[in-house]
């Protein structure tokens, strides 16, 4: 783009034989270059702007709250610690409608492969025949009871479609729940600044392979439980054991040589209680508590403390965490009642 001026054409020096330059000219050269030297293009407006005579210092500003960034500010210090049941509440309204879907034909798989042929023969036999008795006896069908049941049952199954649901979610930067619960979990975990709770915590660091996690970026490790393992560890330190005993398994878990990953050994106890309701194994503990989350989480509880009280009695190692995992495992698939009644003993 070309911009116009008045400015006449001035004569070139070649061409003035070297002949002295008019005044005039002199003059108008001078004012020329004084011209040309106060001006500037805008590449943004593409307007000719005066060049101020105080150059001005370009600052660049990070958007503080941004969760690309590496590092939380201050600014987030006003977030108090969330406990599990207030964070379940606003995952109970989160939109999981992918995850449900998904969620639902693993299910349908595992029954499928529970319901041998001959069983599900037996299950139409039963029901002919209690049809059958119900025609011949004319006995009352209870419609209003079996409306409530049915009601009842369509509860708990969502409620498992939504645990379910949310291991297949993932931990996103842009969902500040997900912030909420993962800054929540340090700040439960960080015993040296339990006292100053609205410290704002940073998105990435090693302060997070401090409470179990394998890098920098705690988000890479909830692939296997999704975010319902982030959970389940919220629900741990904030409101599942008392403070003296969530003191000493942490305490444990950062000893010089009976040391371990805490969140990542919880992480692998959400995927074996995880696989248990996928099975549908906690069934009639659900339907006695009304309620599958409780079942879930009690669970979780009971086989931590479990976990505290064998690493701590035997002196395990790192090394050994393999084989009291699969102890753990069977007695989550034996004895899932015992591990839920543990919490009161």
């Amino acid at each position: 783009m070309s911009f116009k001026t008045n400015i006449p054409n001035l004569p070139s020096l070649s061409s003035c034989n070297n002949e002295p330059m008019p005044e005039k000219n002199k003059n108008l050269l001078n004012d020329t270059a004084i011209f040309e030297s106060s001006v500037r293009l805008s590449i943004n407006s593409n307007e000719i702007l005066n060049t101020p005579k105080n150059k001005t210092s370009i600052s660049v500003t990070k958007e503080v709250n941004s969760r690309a960034s590496s590092y939380y500010e201050e600014s987030e210090s006003h977030i108090p610690i969330s406990y599990f049941m207030s964070i379940w509440y606003k995952l109970i309204n989160q939109d999981l409608k992918d995850d449900k879907l998904k969620a639902k034909e693993i299910i349908k798989q595992y029954t499928d492969n529970e319901i041998t042929p001959s069983k599900y023969k037996i299950f139409l036999s039963a029901i002919s025949l209690k049809w059958v008795l119900r025609c011949c006896w004319n006995l009352p069908s209870n419609d209003r009871s079996s409306m409530e049941k049915n009601e009842k049952n369509y509860q708990l199954e969502e409620e498992k479609i939504l645990i379910l649901a949310l291991s297949f979610s993932q931990y996103s930067d842009e969902n500040p729940i997900h912030w909420e619960i993962l800054s929540s979990v340090y700040k439960c975990c960080n015993l040296n600044e339990k006292h100053n709770n609205r410290k704002g915590v940073p998105r990435y660091g090693k302060h997070w392979e401090d409470i179990g996690f394998q890098s920098l970026d705690p988000s890479t490790d909830f692939r296997g439980c999704g975010i319902f393992g982030l959970c389940q560890i919220l629900f741990l330190v904030s409101s599942g054991l008392s403070e003296s005993i969530k003191e000493d398994i942490i305490k444990l878990s950062q000893d010089k040589i009976h040391n371990f990953p805490f969140a990542i050994v919880g992480l692998n106890f959400t995927k074996i209680i995880i696989d248990r309701l996928y099975r549908g194994k906690l069934k009639k503990l659900a339907e006695k508590e009304k309620t599958y989350i409780s079942v879930v989480n009690g669970i979780y509880r009971g086989t931590w403390i479990m976990f505290f009280r064998i690493w701590k009695s035997r002196k395990c190692q790192i090394n050994d965490f393999p084989k009291i995992l699969n102890e753990l495992e069977k007695i989550v698939k034996t004895r899932p009642k015992y591990l839920l009644n543990m919490a009161i003993l």
